[in-house]
């Protein structure tokens, strides 16, 4: 496995204890829930009510987007029960994601596929359960479409540049922009449906113009090919909307102007739809993970905190962002019953017998924090429980759930 270097990480140090990135009111009823309940650690917590507040934030920022939710990011059935009635739809990247909103009562249409490489197995199951509209990029992957979803609704995948974000997905997924049109019109010659355009600006997107280039070059695309007589209806902008894990992060006002001014100057026909899918920016902020300190040790004259949950069970994300983006606040403290106001800089490992389950070589805290204090890692609702794995036999944290009824 390839991970970042000690002087990576701390070259990339981001500031948490002193920034209230967490609010005060999430934090207190997270805080309720820790003092009323004595679970046993590592789990997190997941404020439902906050997932409501912010699909409602999306939609009042961009009331003419529909909102699909990418169901990869966080998949338990309480947060996709908690979102439904307030998204239009799902981005879907597999058939046991189907399987699961058709379980919880979704209907397939709507859901979109947008994992733009599926496996013949994976279309063939797709189409009998219903699913009819697909993202591709390729000549090969419209020829497994027709094959095996003949009257398939299909929608273009192009590359566009995403080096500000802190993760990108240039590289793996997406057309060239010159291709685009000539596959466009290859499946519609196939007898496939071409309805539309997608793109990703890359997860956690930093300056908000990438959104006005990518939806620009798209317009272009989607304009002459009417000339050709094919009448696209659908612009998927995908995902990569900010969520401020510290004051420096955008916010979605950032992002908001430059989708708004390249919609604006795009020209698309009236037919054409735009819809987003974000999953990030729902549900990043309504969680926080609860870790107990096990082990503090000096290491080259460095504070060592030893976790019970570490890169392979919840943070597998620092790999990717080239830090530990999440805010950690000490519960004592928070609760009033920390013993000193001095802090410190720590280093941030987690439980396993692996070196690369190092999250942080720079942390700053209390600095009386001792074996069995409890820390809260704020921001944690994307991708940190999809991605856990029981490695060394350290378990994925439970999860709980709070804000059950509005």
């Amino acid at each position: 496995m390839s991970g970042l270097t000690q002087s990576t990480r701390r070259a990339s140090k981001r500031p948490t204890a002193k920034d209230q990135v967490v609010s005060a009111e999430q934090l207190n009823r997270f805080l309720e829930l820790i003092a009323s309940r004595r679970f046993g650690t590592p789990y997190m917590i997941t404020d439902l009510q906050t997932i409501r507040e912010k699909c409602r934030e999306f939609k009042r920022t961009f009331p003419e987007i529909k909102l699909f939710y990418a169901a990869k990011c966080f998949g338990d059935s309480e947060v996709l029960r908690t979102i439904d009635p307030l998204v239009d739809g799902y981005d879907i990247a597999s058939v046991a994601e189907l399987k699961k909103l058709l379980g919880l009562g979704v209907k397939p249409d709507r859901m979109t596929f947008s994992n733009p490489v599926k496996s013949e197995k994976a279309l063939r199951e797709a189409n009998k359960l219903g699913v009819k509209r697909f993202a591709f990029q390729s000549t090969n992957e419209l020829l497994k479409i027709k094959k095996h979803v003949s009257d398939a609704e299909v929608y273009l995948r192009v590359k566009v540049a995403d080096q500000v974000s802190s993760i990108s997905f240039s590289s793996k997924f997406g057309c060239e922009i010159s291709e685009a049109k000539e596959l466009l019109l290859f499946a519609h010659s196939l007898g496939l449906k071409p309805i539309g355009m997608t793109f990703h600006v890359g997860s956690q997107a930093t300056v908000g113009s990438v959104w006005e280039k990518a939806i620009l070059k798209c317009a272009e695309v989607i304009n002459d090919l009417e000339l050709s007589g094919i009448e696209l209806s659908l612009l998927n902008l995908g995902g990569g909307f900010p969520v401020r894990y510290s004051p420096d992060d955008p916010t979605l006002q950032d992002a908001c102007g430059a989708v708004t001014q390249g919609l604006a100057k795009a020209g698309l026909p009236k037919r054409v739809k735009v819809m987003a899918e974000p999953g990030r920016f729902l549900v990043a902020d309504s969680s926080a993970i609860i870790a107990t300190i096990i082990g503090v040790e000096e290491r080259g004259g460095v504070s060592w905190l030893f976790l019970d949950v570490g890169t392979f069970q919840a943070f597998i994300e620092v790999f990717e962002f080239g830090h530990f983006p999440y805010p950690v606040y000490s519960v004592d403290h928070l609760m009033g019953k920390g013993e000193t106001k001095n802090t410190q800089t720590y280093v941030l490992t987690g439980p396993s017998c692996d070196s690369y389950d190092t999250m942080s070589f720079g942390v700053e805290l209390p600095s009386d924090l001792a074996i069995g204090s409890k820390l809260l890692i704020g921001v944690t609702g994307a991708y940190t429980i999809v991605y856990g794995s029981n490695f060394n036999g350290f378990k994925v944290p439970n999860r709980y759930f709070i804000g059950e009824k509005e």
